[in-house]
């Protein structure tokens, strides 16, 4: 309001009294938002508002609530926001590292795999032809061994020199007829005995002198496992190294099934297939035959289209699959990657460098002409089905029952 006020010194009215004073509210804009002066003059929250937590200004309670949660929600969102940057780069970091680790084990694996192809991990047993014909059956390993009816050769160039010193190598590829006995009707050694006479009679080794046979039972451990994996991984310069590949495969009954056991049930094993592919990425189908069995035409040769079902080798029948690897840490299609690999990879670079040479060859360049012929029929058609069906022939993954 307005007010008057007369100012006294002394007794006596001063000369400038009366005053006239106006006195108005005071203003509390300037102090905070929604506040107001009390009768003491000082500046408070107007009705229905709150002071707001670290600020001056005066808000209602429901701005305040809804700040609050607004700040609140904010942390939480910012919270969030951190932990799954925090998780992104775990994750990224784990991924860069399952590939770092899946490419050091695939270089691991391809190394394996090449050295497989020139190196044995376990010694080469052989039975000389004379002995295999008097055994009267297929004999195990650790029996033959034993009785001191094996030769052994310890490296890829011990088995070289054998080979060059003019021995005859067969090799006999077979089924086992039983889960725990490879020929317990004995056909089958009485088709590799008439086979084995009539291709040495063929390379001019009629009396078997020099002549010596490579099959599974008799040449691989069979009663320690991590000996028989080592002769396993060496399959590969094992049947490379024969100079004819024999397949026996007469019709004869399984003990433990009810099917019958013939050529094509032979050719659905994946054991019999990698046998096959080992001989043939290296030797070509020459000198590669199946035994039959008859007196009269105990082999015949195998057919392009034989050779196409062997290269599926990982889509092969497996015993330890037929009992749901009953016992068994891994199957038997896991043992046989690294030998297979590396012959491919060895038939790769081969061709690779036999193309490079026709490639760069002059028009009278008679060694690139000739390596360009030694690109046979069968390499070709190795190549052309492999690169055609990768996927089959080297599956990524397979089912463990």
């Amino acid at each position: 309001g307005i007010m008057v006020m007369e100012v006294f010194a002394d007794g006596v009215q001063i000369p400038e009294s009366p005053f006239r004073i106006v006195v108005g509210p005071r203003d509390c804009g300037e102090v905070g938002a929604n506040r107001i002066p009390d009768i003491n003059g000082e500046c408070v929250c107007a009705p229905n508002t709150v002071e707001q937590k670290d600020s001056d200004d005066c808000v209602e309670p429901s701005q305040a609530a809804a700040l609050a949660l607004t700040v609140v929600g904010s942390c939480l969102g910012i919270l969030v926001l951190v932990f799954l940057l925090v998780v992104i780069v775990r994750r990224v970091r784990a991924i860069r590292k399952l590939h770092r680790d899946h490419e050091r084990k695939m270089l691991v694996t391809l190394d394996a795999a090449m050295r497989s192809t020139i190196n044995l991990d376990y010694p080469l047993h052989l039975v000389a032809a004379k002995t295999f014909l008097k055994e009267g059956k297929l004999r195990r390993h650790e029996l033959m061994r034993d009785e001191h009816k094996l030769f052994v050769l310890d490296t890829t160039n011990d088995v070289d020199a054998f080979i060059n010193s003019g021995k005859l190598v067969v090799f006999f590829s077979h089924q086992w007829t039983a889960f725990d006995a490879p020929d317990h009707t004995g056909q089958q050694y009485q088709a590799m005995l008439k086979a084995l006479k009539a291709i040495a009679i063929i390379k001019g080794y009629a009396n078997l002198q020099d002549v010596w046979v490579w099959v599974d039972y008799s040449c691989i451990p069979q009663c320690n496992t991590s000996t028989q994996a080592l002769a396993i991984r060496s399959l590969a310069p094992y049947a490379s190294s024969a100079c004819a590949f024999i397949v026996v495969a007469p019709t004869c009954h399984h003990k433990d099934l009810t099917s019958q056991c013939d050529i094509h049930t032979y050719q659905r094993r994946m054991w019999c297939r990698a046998e096959q592919v080992c001989y043939l990425m290296r030797n070509g189908p020459d000198n590669m035959f199946i035994g039959t069995g008859d007196d009269e035409k105990p082999f015949r040769r195998v057919d392009e289209a034989w050779f196409k079902e062997a290269l599926l080798v990982f889509h092969g029948d497996l015993t330890c699959c037929r009992l749901q690897h009953k016992n068994m840490q891994s199957c038997d299609r896991q043992s046989i990657v690294v030998p297979i690999l590396g012959l491919y990879g060895e038939l790769y670079r081969a061709t690779q460098d036999l193309l490079s040479r026709v490639q760069q060859r002059n028009d009278d360049d008679d060694d690139a002409e000739k390596a360009h012929h030694g690109l046979n029929d069968s390499v070709k058609m190795f190549m052309r089905e492999i690169e055609a069906n990768q996927e089959q022939i080297f599956p990524r993954m397979f089912e463990f029952i």
